[in-house]
């Protein structure tokens, strides 16, 4: 039989080479290419140990054989095996197997630099840890799960303890203090550098560009600013790019000023806080009246001094000494006192013995009171009942 001639069956019928096949396999097998095999059931994927222990060999033979991150051919994969070099694949199929074999050469080369640095720190490799085997890790894995779900619920609260134990501790507090100072004069200094470079492009400004020197009506720069565009487009362009450089330099002045006094009032805040505490504490200890009197007299005493109630609130919120607590005691104190003062009542006037004329005689009381204011001095002086007696017999005589 020539080498043209098809080959025959047994009964001597022609029959073709690729018996049984159709289609794309046919014309596949008919050009000397074979088809993939069906994919076959995945294998469990290397545990965590063997892909270590396989790092760490191939670190140790890399040592004898040159560059350890030598790039190696490209070797397609099908179904976790490699592919025979007359594998017919579709476009999509060999972009997959491409990029499966560029992500195991990723992987690999990271795993070698683990070892490599391990190795460089004076660690192992191979963890002893990492050396027990899988079912055992795996055990340890869940023990830890395990262990991390049984945490105590007042974590937080633990957490929160430990700090203050931290702030409780006069060295940490002082470190502490330091790095905010620290971080204020770098804050300052920025502040300042922005100011100064706020100044040189207002000072640049006006001396490329003197028509807007000293002009402060928005009425009178819109007009300028008009007549240039109109006369001169290209210095119009000019002034339009420096303003907006300078503008630039003028919002991070204003973001940093706000974010200043954010902070400032923020620092307020906290420590008008503990001033109002303290203040607190005390006005705890005054009666219940003495507190409501107070109150109540709070406004008619501000009214005096020309400031409303509102307006002090306002102030003490941005002045630290009006929200000290020892001034807010005194304003207590004082209101209360007024309070008292108002509530202290009136006394009785006395009746005050007659004044006598000088260079005139004093008139002669009647015989019968001067008889009785004798007889009662005698038995103050004496108590005897004959005094008594004396004075009965003068009170009865001088009424007649």
């Amino acid at each position: 039989m020539s080498e043209t001639e098809q080959p025959r069956s047994e009964n001597g019928q022609f029959t073709s080479g690729n018996e049984q096949l159709f289609g794309r396999s046919a014309e596949l097998v008919d050009h000397g290419w074979v088809e993939p095999d069906k994919p076959k059931e995945e294998e469990p994927e290397a545990s965590l140990d063997d892909q270590l222990r396989q790092a760490a060999d191939a670190l140790a033979d890399s040592r004898f054989s040159g560059d350890p991150f030598e790039t190696s051919p490209i070797e397609l994969t099908h179904g976790g095996e490699k592919a025979a070099d007359n594998l017919a694949l579709t476009p999509e199929e060999a972009s997959d197997s491409l990029k499966q074999w560029r992500a195991d050469e990723a992987e690999t080369k990271q795993v070698l630099e683990d070892a490599e640095f391990l190795e460089s720190i004076g660690l192992d490799p191979l963890p002893p840890q990492l050396q027990q085997p899988a079912e055992a890790a795996q055990d340890g894995v869940a023990n830890k799960s395990a262990e991390a779900q049984q945490q105590p619920a007042d974590q937080h609260q633990h957490e929160a303890d430990e700090l203050g134990k931290a702030l409780a501790n006069p060295v940490i507090v002082e470190a502490l203090k330091g790095e905010f100072a620290k971080a204020e004069q770098v804050r300052s200094a920025y502040a300042q550098t922005l100011d100064n470079a706020v100044a040189v492009a207002e000072f640049s400004f006006l001396s490329q560009f003197p028509e807007f020197r000293g002009v402060t009506d928005a009425g009178h720069l819109k007009s300028i600013a008009n007549s240039i565009a109109v006369q001169n487009p290209q210095r119009w362009q000019a002034i339009q790019q420096t303003a907006a450089q300078a503008g630039q330099l003028v919002q991070a002045q204003a973001a940093e000023r706000a974010h200043a006094a954010q902070a400032r009032q923020a620092d307020l805040d906290r420590v008008g806080a503990e001033h109002d505490g303290k203040f607190a504490a005390w006005e705890k200890t005054l009666p219940e009246t003495t507190r409501r009197a107070a109150a109540a007299e709070l406004p008619a005493m501000f009214a005096e001094a020309g400031v409303s109630v509102d307006d002090f609130a306002r102030e003490m919120k941005t002045n630290p000494a009006l929200r000290h607590h020892a001034f807010q005691r005194m304003v207590m104190e004082a209101a209360a006192y007024r309070a008292m003062q108002k509530n202290v009542p009136k006394a009785l006037p006395k009746n005050l013995p007659p004044v006598q004329r000088p260079g005139t005689a004093q008139p002669r009381a009647p015989q019968g009171v001067q008889d009785v204011s004798r007889a009662n001095a005698r038995f103050q002086a004496s108590g005897s009942i004959d005094d008594a007696l004396e004075l009965l017999s003068a009170q009865r005589a001088s009424r007649g």
